[in-house]
């Protein structure tokens, strides 16, 4: 592959724009030997001549005006690309992705960062806890917001909310007048359940096999086919009270006899901690519970 060696176009350059060697030392922040040298080097190596030595600076050969002219749209394109890195590097402008088990445990997140950086572009991607953390290791997303994480040297973890598990139960069903049921009546019942990886499965699992319960799983399926067969009474949807919102059409029961919820944690690779778009986003959390606000 050809190349040209980028810092002897450089003194050409600032010697052709500015006339004289000494004007492009200064412009350049180097000494004026240095731009000599590599102005000198640069015909050599080409065997061709640049710049005619006059009194008090230089006159382009024909070659040189071509090449100026060339060299001006180089560093233009240089100086765009310049602008291009300061503009993200002060998050003017970007792309931010995100992976997240939930919409409802994002969407505040979102909204306060894009009101303190209106200018940088959000990808989400939803998924369950073990989807999102392999499109981290994979460098797939830039922040993952999952359900579940065990304690890794890899990834940079805070904790985001804690939300107790419920029941989605449609208008038909008969605990549908119910607040709250205990534990026990949990066995034989027909649950319908998240897919495998769903930590909101995994922590309603761990509770019924610590207290001996054994439900019917009728259904296991995503998130919204978990809330629509609530909805029509196929059985009692298991879900995180963060995925509540008042006016769906279904309530919430609570479990009582055991302690069970999951927990939210805001996540990326340590190694990628200290990017400016990656640290900005973790510290929105604390920015809004400091404006006293719920983060779901």
């Amino acid at each position: 592959m050809r190349y040209i060696n980028f810092n002897q176009l450089r003194s050409f350059h600032a010697v052709a724009k500015t006339g004289n060697v000494t004007a492009a030392a200064k412009l350049l922040n180097i000494s004026q030997p240095t731009v000599t040298t590599q102005l000198k080097q640069m015909e050599e190596r080409y065997g061709v001549e640049l710049a005619y030595r006059i009194h008090r600076g230089v006159r382009l050969s024909p070659l040189g005006e071509q090449l100026y002219k060339l060299t001006m749209r180089i560093f233009a394109l240089e100086d765009e690309a310049l602008d291009l890195v300061d503009a993200i590097n002060s998050l003017q402008q970007g792309t931010l992705s995100v992976g997240a088990v939930g919409p409802f445990f994002v969407m505040k997140l979102l909204a306060e960062f894009n009101s303190n950086y209106p200018g940088i572009k959000i990808t989400l991607n939803s998924g369950n806890s073990e989807e999102i953390i392999q499109q981290l290791l994979n460098f797939q997303i830039d922040i993952g917001i999952v359900g579940n994480i065990k304690v890794d040297p890899a990834f940079k973890i805070q904790p985001l909310v804690k939300k107790d598990v419920v029941l989605a139960i449609g208008q038909s069903h008969p605990w549908y007048k119910k607040d709250k049921i205990d534990i026990d009546e949990l066995a034989g019942a027909d649950l319908v359940l998240r897919e495998s990886g769903s930590e909101t499965r995994r922590v309603l699992e761990d509770a019924l096999q610590e207290n001996d319960i054994q439900p019917n799983i009728i259904m296991e399926v995503d998130r919204d086919a978990l809330r629509e067969a609530s909805i029509e009474g196929l059985g009692a949807g298991v879900i995180s009270e963060a995925e509540y919102r008042p006016g769906m059409d279904f309530k919430i029961v609570r479990i009582e006899g055991a302690d069970i919820f999951t927990e939210a944690f805001i996540v990326c690779l340590k190694e990628r901690a200290e990017n400016r778009l990656v640290n900005s986003f973790m510290t929105i959390p604390d920015a809004i519970r400091e404006k006293g606000n719920d983060l779901v």
